[in-house]
């Protein structure tokens, strides 16, 4: 790594969660970019390259999440940017999308699932394992 801080872009409609996670990952040495909506996030990606994109699923519509993985994933812009779905949908609605091998997470257009709520280790640890800065120390 140069020196820089990585660039997390976070979408998710839950101001809560987009406040505490900003506060986790700045306080890890991070540059993080919040979005409430995949129309704002899209946006800002027409002009910036994030290190890591982490979404939820159920936002403005119930596959919010998956068809802006499936957009992220698509641009040659962003080729090599992993995607991390950070979702409630399993405690919300009961419904289990948490994907058992390779295929079916590849299938969510994705690079790795977690289910909220999320231990802040939990998280830090898939996020560094995603960017392959595991050891790497805290940026201050």
């Amino acid at each position: 790594m140069d020196g820089q801080p990585r660039t997390v872009l976070v979408v998710d409609d839950d101001p809560d969660f987009l406040f505490l996670l900003r506060e986790l990952l700045e306080g890890h040495g991070f540059r993080t970019v919040v979005f409430e909506s995949r129309a704002a996030a899209t946006a800002w990606l027409a002009d910036h390259r994030p290190d890591l994109v982490v979404s939820d699923l159920m936002m403005d519509a119930l596959d919010a999440g998956f068809s802006f993985a499936r957009w992220v994933k698509e641009q040659p812009s962003l080729a090599g940017v992993p995607v991390l779905i950070v979702t409630a949908v399993g405690s919300a609605l009961g419904l289990d999308f948490a994907p058992r091998t390779p295929a079916e997470l590849e299938a969510l257009h994705a690079d790795g699932y977690l289910e909220k709520p999320v231990s802040p280790t939990a998280l830090l640890e898939r996020i560094h394992a995603l960017l392959g800065t595991a050891g790497e120390e805290r940026l201050s």
